[in-house]
């Protein structure tokens, strides 16, 4: 065995998870919060003699774990938490970089005391780094509203979601039911969803804040034909199809003009005004010229 003081030094490469030893000193590769076992180097059980680990900090040796031939097995885990194995090599659990900081010494005993043996360090690598989960924003919730169409289903309007992550940026989002497309029933909350390229997903749930049907609609088939008569002094008076209006839920619904058709008036007007309202209280308006 080399004297201490002529230890040689070798490069070697480092390979996660093992150690390569050279003489009297290794190095030991593990991931921060991992735990990492480090051979002593005996070949011997640890029952043919005593066995003791020290750490080394700033050149001062403090007793870590030890075993004795009667089988006692003691790990000072005020410095960190070990187990010691039959083979002499010890575990350290859940390093972090201050451990990587200390040397670890491995010394073989006998009647006469502990002899040193070999020593050891941590390469602690620092926690590989994953993105975070995207996040949704939804500054639009409150205006989420679904429209009854009848036969036909329920129509959800709203404005989509943002999702954003700090890695892919903004991230297309999935909500259903969709907004814009009639389904066959009412929903009474919106679910959407986006998932990163590390596969990590957020979702968010948010309410139907206003339900409705949709408006009627006015069809005006006849508009080219309204036409005015002078009555002379009893006024003119306005003749003309009236249009028709049609609702998803009420179906037909009268229709309210002015100046009414064949009724005589004061005078004669440029625009003849329609309207119809539905049972929901949603309203549907044209206004046609007098040709």
């Amino acid at each position: 065995m080399w004297d201490h003081t002529r230890m040689a030094w070798a490069i070697y490469w480092i390979i996660i998870g093992s150690f390569v030893q050279a003489q009297e000193f290794s190095t030991t590769v593990v991931k921060e919060g991992e735990d990492a076992i480090i051979q002593c180097g005996i070949q011997t059980k640890v029952e043919e003699g005593y066995m003791k680990w020290e750490t080394i900090d700033n050149g001062i040796p403090v007793d870590l774990a030890y075993n004795l031939r009667d089988g006692n097995i003691d790990c000072d885990d005020r410095i960190i938490n070990c187990t010691l194995y039959a083979n002499g090599s010890i575990q350290l659990e859940s390093v972090s970089k201050e451990d990587g900081a200390r040397y670890y010494r491995c010394l073989r005993g006998d009647e006469d005391g502990y002899h040193y043996y070999s020593d050891h360090r941590l390469l602690v690598l620092s926690k590989e780094k994953t993105s975070s989960p995207p996040l949704f924003e939804t500054p639009h919730r409150e205006s989420v509203s679904s429209y009854n169409m009848g036969k036909k289903g329920v129509l959800h309007c709203y404005n989509a979601p943002v999702c954003e992550d700090d890695v892919d940026w903004n991230i297309p989002v999935d909500c259903y039911p969709p907004s814009g497309v009639i389904v066959d029933r009412e929903y009474e909350t919106i679910q959407c969803n986006c998932t990163d390229s590390d596969g990590l997903m957020n979702s968010v749930t948010f309410p139907v804040t206003r339900q409705m049907s949709s408006p009627p609609s006015i069809k005006t088939p006849h508009r080219e034909s309204v036409n005015s008569y002078n009555m002379g002094k009893k006024g003119v008076l306005h003749g003309y199809n009236a249009p028709v209006c049609e609702d998803d839920v009420d179906g037909k619904l009268p229709v309210v003009c002015y100046p009414p058709s064949g009724i005589i008036v004061d005078r004669e007007y440029e625009t003849i005004q329609c309207n119809c309202t539905d049972s929901d209280e949603l309203m549907d308006s044209v206004t046609i010229p007098v040709t």
